[in-house]
């Protein structure tokens, strides 16, 4: 083998080298940024368990810490849950009183001036829409806070799981 041939070989080996130690470089920081920074998700699947190749690992590094921060995330999400829920309550009573009041405005305002009052066809219509968007509301109602009750049932649930597992 010939001079240039060595040399050539230690060129092509020393990028081969340093493009292996880049890569172990981005690979350690990656491993460092998924296992040690934890989210402030709920990582668990609907039995419990890490949810998806990232939670699996970073569970198996960290560990009781990994659930630990399972049951910190989890009850953040029920306070958040809870507090939904009384925010759309709230909402809800505000819209009410606003239409209630915007009802009352718009009847005065027919009583003074008669000839706006429409047809009486276009207000059997005007309740029917008005029926039909009470109804859409409360199925839409009932359906969230169904999908509201199951997710807190399941976050209780996984709570108790996952404590009773750190403290046998």
């Amino acid at each position: 083998m010939g001079l240039l041939e060595k040399f050539e070989m230690k060129i092509n080996g020393a990028v081969l080298n340093k493009g292996l130690g880049i890569a172990a470089v981005l690979i350690l920081i990656s491993s460092i940024g998924i296992l040690w920074l934890s989210e402030k998700n709920v990582a668990v699947d609907k039995n419990c368990r890490p949810d998806g190749f990232i939670a699996a690992v970073r569970a198996q590094i960290q560990g009781e810490r990994f659930w630990s921060d399972q049951i910190e995330n989890i009850d953040l999400r029920l306070k958040s849950s809870e507090k939904q829920a009384r925010l759309i309550a709230s909402m809800n009573s505000k819209l009410e009183a606003a239409s209630r009041d915007s009802d009352a405005t718009i009847e005065k305002i027919y009583l003074k001036n008669p000839a706006l009052r429409p047809s009486a066809a276009q207000q059997i219509a005007d309740l029917l829409r008005e029926q039909a968007d009470q109804i859409e509301s409360a199925e839409s109602d009932k359906l969230l806070a169904e999908i509201s009750a199951k997710n807190i049932q399941f976050l209780r649930a996984c709570r108790v799981q996952i404590a009773a597992s750190l403290h046998p």
